[in-house]
Order: structure tokens, then sequence, then C-alpha cells
């Protein structure tokens, strides 16, 4: 079976890094519940600043695209201290694989 990213990939598209975009946010992998059935969907926070560059990256990418757009969700997962000024994240639960 082919790459998932094979399989949108058009050549006529001008390469990947065309389509894609990277937003570099914090990332929080909690640990769910006890007894919670389901898990709470992950959740992104952005200050002003970050979520008008994504938007205009996000725009660009679009406008680049024929088919798809790529996210990629760049960070430290669970940093220990708080570095810099911009504290956008994205918060998520780990999700165990049921077998």
């Amino acid at each position: 079976m082919d790459n998932i990213f094979d399989i949108f990939k058009r050549s006529d598209e001008g390469g990947e890094e065309k389509i894609t975009v990277e937003l570099k946010v914090k990332i929080y992998v909690n640990k769910p519940d006890a007894g919670k059935e389901a898990p709470t969907p992950p959740m992104i926070i952005l200050t002003k600043k970050k979520a008008q560059k994504f938007k205009n990256d996000l725009s660009a990418a679009i406008w680049r695209s024929k088919d798809y757009v790529r996210i990629n969700l760049i960070g430290e997962i669970n940093p220990e201290t708080e570095k810099g000024s911009d504290y956008s994240f994205l918060a998520t639960e780990e999700l165990k694989s049921a077998k």
C-alpha cells in the first residue's frame, strides 16, 4: 500500500513544502481520567498573534494546493518549564488502543 502522503501528493503542485503549514505550539498530552468513557477532544489555544500568522500561512497553502493542505504541529511535548512569551498550546489526552 502507498504512503498516505504519496496518495495525496500531486506532481504538479510544486512541492510539499508549499502546501505544508507548520504550527509551533507547546503540546500537552494528559493521562485520561479514570472511569471516563470518552476522551476529551484535543484543543488548540492560540494567541492572537499566532492565530493571525497561522491564518496567513494556511491561506497561502490553500491558494497553492489543488487537493489538500498538510498541517504539521511541532513543538515540545509536555514542557517542564515555560519558555518564551508565546503561550499557544495544544492539549490532548493519551489514547489507548483496544486490543
